[in-house]
């Protein structure tokens, strides 16, 4: 009776290990799984910083840009200075070049939410 006993306290024992080995595994798992959401949160905290400085820094070279513009429009305007026209609307031209590849980094930087739809690819190519 001992001995049946003592088979029986060791395949509990044995099925107990077995159920602790599983649970570990997969609390394991779930510990790493949450470490690797949790490294995607930071670099998406630390991308979103990025795109608020580059933002901020796209406003704050716009502005002046602006000014310059307006200074390079009123000069050209006066008769004395004439003769430096062709010069005037290469640099107004060149200032709004500028202008439009700050306006393209700044739409990067935007926060867009997308929206999906299903569409018919017939109607789409017609």
């Amino acid at each position: 009776m001992k001995n049946i006993r003592d088979l029986k306290e060791l395949e509990a024992q044995r099925i107990n290990q077995g159920v602790i080995g599983d649970k570990t595994k997969e609390l394991m798992h779930e510990v790493e799984k949450r470490e690797r959401i949790e490294h995607e949160v930071a670099k998406l905290e630390r991308l979103n910083i990025i795109g608020q400085l580059a933002a901020g820094l796209g406003h704050e070279v716009r502005n002046p840009m602006t000014t310059i513009r307006g200074f390079l429009q009123m000069l050209q305007n006066k008769t004395d200075l004439h003769t430096y026209k062709s010069y005037f609307d290469l640099m107004i031209e060149e200032l709004d070049r500028t202008n439009t590849i700050i306006t393209d980094f700044l739409s990067l930087a935007k926060n867009k939410p997308t929206k999906l739809k299903q569409q018919c690819l017939n109607e789409l190519l017609a």
